[in-house]
C-alpha cells in the first residue's frame, strides 16, 4: 500500500465520516467477532481506551488520505502524543501490543488508510457505466512483501472465485470478495499488510470467463453505511458496555444484554423495512407495444423529456443510448422505450440511492408471465439506463437513502 501518493477522492473520505471513535479493551481476536457493519462504522485500535489517542490517529489518517502528510510524519506525531501523556512502552519494541512499536503504528495507519481508499475505489466502481464496462475484478499483488503469504490463490478459490487463464477473477459485486477478506468487506486490503489488491477486468474477459452473458446488466450496489443490522455482542463489563454505547450514540444501541442495533439513519433496504417482494406489491402493468428500434433511437437522439411520478422532469437522450453501444442486443434495448416511459410515470416504487434514483416496475408478458423492469436516473435528470432484469437482481437493488415513492 503506497501512502505517499495523494488520492483525495471524496468517496474515501465519506467512509471516514461514517466512523465514530470507539475506545475498547477488546483484543484483535475479539474485535474480529464484531460484524463488518459495526467495524465499518467505528474507529478503534485493539485494546486502546484512550479517546484522545484515537482522535489523533483519526485526524492523521484523514490527512494521509488527502495527501496532506506522509507515513513517517504521522508515526512521529503519534509518538509525540504518547510522550505527552507519559506512555512508557518501549520505543523499538516489535510487539504489536506496544503502541510505540513500528509494526503497531504501521498497522493502525496503513490499514485504515487502505480500507478508506478501498471503499472509495469500490464506490467509484459502482458507477453504472463503469460497472458494465468493467464488471469484474482480478486479485493481484500490488506491493512486494519480504515474506509474502503464499496461500492467496487457495483462499480465493475457496471463497468461490474463478481461475481463468491463470487469473483470479470474480464479478465486482460477487460475495467472493467479502468472503476472502479478513475484515468482511468487498474491497482491499483483504488482510493486515497483505500487499494484495484488485485490477478491473473488462466485460469481454468476464464474458469469456463465464461470469456473465452479453445480455446481463450489472446493477450497482451500496454499502449502506447506516443500514439497519443486528449482531450478537455479549459484554458483561459495565464500563466497556457504557463506553461503546456512548461512542456509538446515534449509530447503535443495545437491546437486551447482547444485541447492538445499527439505526437506519441513512440507508434503507426493502429487506430491512420488511417490504414484500416487488412482484407482490402490485399487479403488473400491461406490457406496452414494442417500439420500433430505429424510431426509438431517433427519439432518444433527439431527446425525450418526461415528467416522472414525483413531478421531476427527466431526459432520455444519447447518453442513455451510450450504455448499450456495441452490445449485441442494442436494438432490442432501445425498443423498450415505452416500458421505460411507463416505469417513470407509473412505477411500483422509487428509491433515492444518492448517486442515482432507481424506478422499479413489473409488466405482464403475452405468455402470462411477469417481467421486472428498472430505470436509473442521475441527479442531473438524465436517465442513465433502463432494462429488463431478473427479479433476484431487482430485489438486491431495492435500497438507498430512502424509498421516495411507493404505489398505493
Amino acid at each position: 500500500m503506497i501512502l505517499n501518493t495523494a488520492r483525495p477522492y471524496a468517496e474515501a473520505l465519506e467512509s471516514r465520516e461514517a466512523k465514530s471513535i470507539l475506545p475498547t479493551q477488546l483484543r484483535t481476536k475479539d474485535l474480529a467477532r464484531l460484524s463488518p457493519a459495526v467495524r465499518e462504522r467505528a474507529m478503534f485500535s485493539a485494546a486502546v481506551t484512550d479517546v484522545r489517542f484515537l482522535e489523533e490517529a483519526d485526524g492523521l489518517i484523514d490527512g494521509l488520505i488527502r495527501g496532506e502528510t506522509d507515513l513517517a510524519s504521522s508515526r512521529l506525531k503519534l509518538d509525540q502524543y504518547l510522550d505527552s501523556v507519559g506512555y512508557d512502552g518501549e520505543t523499538f519494541s516489535p510487539d504489536l501490543t506496544d503502541l510505540r512499536s513500528l509494526a503497531r503504528k504501521n498497522v493502525l495507519l496503513e490499514t485504515n488508510v487502505g480500507l478508506a481508499r478501498g471503499y472509495g475505489q469500490w464506490k467509484q466502481g459502482q458507477d453504472p457505466v463503469d460497472l458494465n464496462l468493467w464488471p469484474a475484478q482480478e486479485l493481484i499483488r500490488v506491493e512486494n512483501r519480504r515474506e509474502p503469504r503464499q496461500n492467496w490463490r487457495e483462499r480465493f478459490l475457496a471463497a468461490g472465485g474463478t481461475q481463468w487463464q491463470d487469473r483470479l477473477i470474480a464479478l465486482t459485486n460477487s460475495p467472493v470478495w467479502p468472503t476472502l477478506s479478513r475484515f468482511g468487506y468487498p474491497y482491499p486490503p483483504f488482510d493486515f499488510q497483505s500487499g494484495m489488491g484488485l485490477r478491473s477486468v473488462r466485460r469481454a474477459d468476464a464474458i469469456a470467463a463465464g461470469l456473465l452473458s452479453e445480455a446481463d446488466d450489472m446493477i450497482p450496489e451500496t454499502r449502506g453505511l447506516d443500514e439497519e443490522t443486528k449482531l450478537s455482542l455479549p459484554i458483561r463489563q459495565a464500563t466497556l458496555r457504557r463506553a461503546i454505547a456512548e461512542q456509538l450514540a446515534g449509530i447503535a444501541e443495545f437491546e437486551g444484554d447482547d444485541m447492538v442495533k445499527l439505526a437506519p439513519d441513512f440507508s434503507r433496504s426493502a429487506a430491512s423495512l420488511g417490504l414484500a417482494k416487488l412482484k407482490d406489491l402490485r399487479a403488473p402493468l400491461p406490457d406496452p407495444p414494442i417500439t420500433d428500434p430505429a424510431a426509438a433511437i431517433a427519439r432518444l437522439q433527439a431527446g425525450v423529456e418526461i415528467e416522472d411520478v414525483t413531478g421531476r422532469t427527466l431526459v432520455l437522450n444519447d447518453e442513455t443510448l451510450s450504455h448499450w453501444s456495441g452490445k449485441s442486443d442494442e436494438l432490442q434495448r432501445a425498443s423498450y422505450l415505452a416500458r421505460a416511459e411507463a416505469t417513470l410515470t407509473n412505477p411500483i416504487e422509487v428509491w433515492d440511492q444518492g448517486t442515482q434514483r432507481a424506478f422499479f416496475n413489473t409488466f405482464a408478458t403475452a405468455t402470462g408471465g411477469v417481467r421486472g423492469f428498472v430505470v436509473f436516473a442521475r441527479p442531473s435528470g438524465v436517465v442513465d439506463n433502463f432494462f429488463t432484469s431478473k427479479f433476484n437482481q431487482l430485489e438486491k437493488a431495492r435500497r438507498g437513502k430512502e424509498r421516495t415513492y411507493a404505489a398505493e
